[in-house]
């Protein structure tokens, strides 16, 4: 028997709630099963803007900053780029 998978954006939408709610440790588990399940995903800009997010609200700022230099390389014109840029200054 399959084990019902979640599509890849219910998992990006159960992950933004989780850090609405103030669960980034949650977020980021959800963000990871995302990127495991979909690594070439549709939504993959929003996904990994996510983690960022939640990297910064868990405390990890390195981190984040990391992931967000790598965003931006990948991907420059993203929308959310001039958020991530803010992150670097």
């Amino acid at each position: 028997v399959l084990e019902d998978v979640p599509s890849e954006s219910e998992l990006v939408l159960d992950a933004r709630r989780a850090l609405h709610n103030g669960s980034a440790a949650e977020a980021l588990a959800l963000v990871g099963r995302a990127r495991s399940l979909y690594p070439s995903g549709g939504l993959a800009q929003e996904r990994d803007a996510l983690e960022i997010d939640a990297l910064v609200k868990s405390g990890a700022r390195k981190a984040a900053q990391n992931r967000a230099r790598e965003f931006l390389r990948r991907y420059p014109g993203s929308p959310y780029a001039k958020n991530l840029a803010g992150l670097l200054e």
